[in-house]
């Protein structure tokens, strides 16, 4: 195991077993759900299980619909205070550990690599070195009927969250793939309209939808405040298709982007001019407003007055392939915009030559002092 990762997660290192866990995590969850362990690996005495359970649909119009859902949880996920916690203020909540556990992202990789034989096995990757672009297609779609089969491919489920099978960084993993043969097969799977992407997660082929808009101040809901520094402070209002999205849980949880792919937000130095920031960019829609958060940062001593840059990326394949960037001077709370090209040689979203272009057009932009 990757001693790094070990080291960050070694103070919560659960080694109960699973099925000793589930009596007290769902006496406390009010879950009456009959979870099934599918498979189980244990690494380094920790267990790390492909469960299923079913649950009952609410909102359904029949009497009772049952949904099978297929997870995978790590022992971290059902230990009290190291998974979870009960709060006086929201309940039950998440913790870092049990969404971020190195032993359960370990355990994905190894299943990735178990995947990645069977296309050995079965011929898959015979030719990928001569016909790599339609390898990458047909396994999109065996992972894609693997996804609708009930498997669990990723560490999470934020593609199922958002609607989707399994982001594109799976493909990377299973493949060991380059990025640039990834996004020619995948350009052409959406340009037949076979897939669609939104953001990295990949979907079945969907017309594009604007995001929905507020038409007046007075539909605005209250803005959360995230204080993720001192000097760093969001102010989110609910989407209006995420209106009930539960601020609290996520954000304790550190599920900081999923937050803000759910709000419309304003960032700055100070929580007042945060607002504004976010209610001017809810009843004014700029490019950014349909994109997906890629990063930001504040400086509040900049020589010239407060500065806040925030950068968007695509949220999906329609869009063309560029950052926004907005910047904030001082009390502005109309932002300035430049755009910039992104290119596609990145892993996991963090690409070496676009983090390169936009700390040199950022220190264009806003050079460090006048000489």
């Amino acid at each position: 195991m990757n001693n790094e990762l070990s080291k960050k997660y070694e103070q919560n290192m659960v080694t109960t077993p699973i099925i000793d866990l589930l009596p007290r995590y769902l006496e406390t969850h009010d879950n009456e759900s009959n979870y099934r362990i599918e498979r189980l690996m244990n690494i380094d005495g920790h267990e790390v299980a492909w469960m299923s359970f079913d649950f009952v649909d609410d909102e359904s119009e029949a009497d009772e619909t049952i949904n099978k859902t297929n997870i995978v949880e790590c022992a971290c996920a059902f230990a009290e205070n190291v998974g979870w916690e009960l709060n006086d203020k929201y309940g039950y909540i998440k913790k870092l550990a049990g969404t971020e556990c190195a032993i359960k992202k370990q355990a994905i990789d190894i299943r990735h690599q178990e995947i990645r034989q069977e296309y050995i096995t079965n011929g898959t990757l015979d030719e990928f070195e001569i016909v790599k672009k339609e390898t990458i297609k047909a396994v999109i779609l065996d992972l894609i009927d693997r996804s609708k089969a009930g498997e669990v491919l990723e560490a999470n489920n934020g593609a199922r969250f958002w609607g989707g099978y399994f982001y594109l960084q799976s493909v990377n993993k299973i493949l060991n793939a380059g990025w640039n043969d990834i996004w020619l097969a995948v350009d052409e799977m959406c340009a037949e309209k076979i897939i669609h992407i939104n953001g990295m997660v990949v979907e079945d082929y969907n017309e594009p939808k604007p995001k929905q808009r507020f038409e007046d101040e007075d539909k605005l809901p209250e803005a959360y405040i995230y204080k993720e520094k001192d000097d760093k402070i969001w102010a989110l209002i609910h989407r209006p298709e995420f209106p009930e999205f539960d601020y609290g849980s996520a954000l304790d949880a550190k599920n900081t982007y999923t937050a803000l792919e759910a709000s419309i937000a304003g960032l700055a130095h100070n929580e007042k001019l945060a607002k504004e920031r976010a209610k001017e960019a809810a009843l004014h829609p700029r490019g950014s407003y349909d994109r997906l958060y890629f990063q930001s940062f504040t400086e509040p001593n900049y020589h010239k007055g407060p500065l806040t840059v925030v950068v968007y990326e695509p949220s999906n394949d329609y869009q063309k392939k560029e950052f926004i960037v907005e910047a904030f001077l001082g009390d502005a709370v109309v932002p300035e915009i430049k755009k910039i090209k992104k290119y596609y040689n990145f892993e996991l979203g963090n690409a070496e030559v676009d983090q390169e272009n936009l700390n040199k057009l950022v220190d264009a932009w806003f050079p460090s002092n006048d000489i």
